[in-house]
């Protein structure tokens, strides 16, 4: 939408009257191909059998250039009828359909058209979240299985090794590696021989962590049952005994008190404990695989040990996130993902939990105007407020003003501007904010980092914005409808 805007513009005419695919045939224009309601190329009759999966004549704009002789390329009688149909023509519309159209397709709907909030951008950015370039190698992959197709060269900086902690990772490897074959790039071989072994650490980590916690869960369910099977017991063995009727009174008392609370906080403390243990074996079974390395006498290199504490952190992010809702939360713990409405969580956690664990800076919530119903992680949405709470009081704000927008019907934005300190002048390229280890102050450069993980991990995004006065730093969060 917006490169339509910018280009009637600057032309003077709105792009579906200036044409479409224009043929020039050494170097005249042939007529009337390319004008308004022409469809030589069949592309609008194309888009007819699938509204979602072609382009049309008001999606793409470009011309054809043929040079060749009259008995290939030969005008018709009248000059507005276009080429006659020779077999080089023929060919032509072929290679234009099968070389060009399709495969602009291919990148257009299965890249661009899955993010939803493509539109809204009037640039390529993107392009550089996990999830779109995933989508990239993945087509890029699929062209290079063409035994026909010579790779010459590639952008590396979107054609590279994600995350581990993204959902296209596992599926993005085997794309690489067949990438990295064709082009014979072993760096490229090297990083993803590297990832995946990192990948398959951190999973069988977290498979241990897991069972480990599973394993004590049903242990402490099983000591529970037995312990109330074996108070019951005791109960009725006293009921029949009349001599210590007072004795058993007591008793009964105390256990209805203990009953009383079971039902209320027993279920949230043992989830609570369940969720802490699963990331502290996680933990410890990454700090274990180290030291394993390490008295085998294999040192990691700079970017694994980076990797490490990386993964480390962002683990150490999560407990502290599940203690701090534990106590105020009025959802189910033991649930990784829940359906409700984000608007009102991030609200009610910016109002009710944060202000207890972050001090010396005001917290201004407006309220949400509207219900934004989505499926979400509540610790890592957590994590992502966290980390821009405590980037505004490294900055000196006193005052973080948390606003929501819902002007575009397919998201809902939520800015943060506080009155700190911003941004050092030097800083021209504000999208190094997101890189990993970089930071404008003494931190890690780790936080904002996750925090884009996180959000583009079920297809938002965080962006730097220079805010309206001029003074502190804001930063926008966008979470697409679902």
């Amino acid at each position: 939408m917006a490169a339509k805007q910018t280009f009637a513009r600057r032309v003077g005419v709105p792009v579906i009257q200036f044409g479409s695919v224009f043929l020039f045939r050494n170097g005249f224009r042939v007529f009337p191909v390319g004008e308004e309601g022409d469809d030589t190329f069949e592309i609008d009759r194309r888009k007819q059998q699938g509204y979602a999966r072609f382009l049309g004549t008001r999606d793409v704009i470009g011309r054809i250039d043929v040079h060749g002789t009259e008995d290939k390329f030969r005008e018709a009688t009248s000059r507005d009828q276009g080429l006659v149909e020779t077999p080089a023509y023929l060919e032509l519309l072929d290679a234009f359909k099968e070389r060009c159209l399709k495969r602009l397709e291919a990148y257009v709907v299965d890249v661009t058209w899955q993010d939803k909030l493509d539109k809204m951008r009037d640039d390529a950015s993107g392009l550089a979240s996990a999830p779109a370039r995933a989508r990239v190698i993945e087509l890029v992959a699929a062209i290079a299985k063409t035994e026909e197709i010579e790779l010459v060269d590639y952008a590396k900086d979107i054609v590279d090794v994600l995350s581990e902690r993204v959902n296209e990772f596992e599926g993005s490897l085997d794309d690489l590696r067949l990438l990295a074959k064709r082009l014979n790039d072993p760096k490229l071989e090297k990083r993803v021989a590297r990832a995946e072994n990192r990948y398959r650490e951190l999973k069988e980590a977290e498979e241990r962590a897991r069972e480990a916690a599973d394993r004590e869960l049903t242990a402490r369910k099983q000591a529970d049952l037995r312990a109330r099977t074996a108070d019951e017991a005791r109960v009725r063995a006293e009921r029949d005994r009349a001599e210590v009727e007072a004795a058993y009174e007591e008793e009964r008392k105390r256990n209805l008190f203990l009953a009383a609370v079971t039902s209320l906080d027993f279920d949230a403390v043992t989830n609570l404990h369940h969720q802490i243990t699963i990331h502290a074996s996680d933990i410890h079974s990454l700090i274990e695989a180290q030291i394993d390395r390490l008295s085998l006498g294999k040192p990691p290199d700079k970017e694994t040990l980076f990797s490490f504490l990386e993964q480390m952190r962002f683990k150490n992010q999560q407990v502290m996130a599940i203690s701090r809702l534990a106590t105020r939360a009025n959802f189910r713990m033991n649930s990784d993902v829940i359906d409700d409405n984000l608007a009102v969580y991030i609200a009610q956690y910016m109002t009710n939990v944060t202000p207890l664990y972050m001090d010396r800076i005001q917290i201004n919530v407006g309220a949400p105007e509207k219900i934004f119903i989505q499926k979400f992680k509540p610790i890592e949405i957590a994590i992502v407020l966290d980390n821009l709470v405590v980037n505004a009081r490294k900055a000196g704000a006193r005052t973080l003003n948390v606003s929501f927008n819902f002007a575009t019907k397919d998201a809902m934005q939520v800015a943060f501007l506080d009155d700190g300190k911003g941004l050092p002048a030097s800083l021209k390229d504000t999208s190094r904010l997101f890189e990993k280890g970089f930071s404008t102050t003494d931190g890690s450069g780790l936080g904002l980092y996750h925090s884009r993980q996180v959000m583009e991990s079920f297809g938002g995004t965080i962006e730097y914005r220079n805010p309206p006065s001029g003074k502190g730093a804001a930063f926008v969060l966008t979470f697409p409808s679902i």
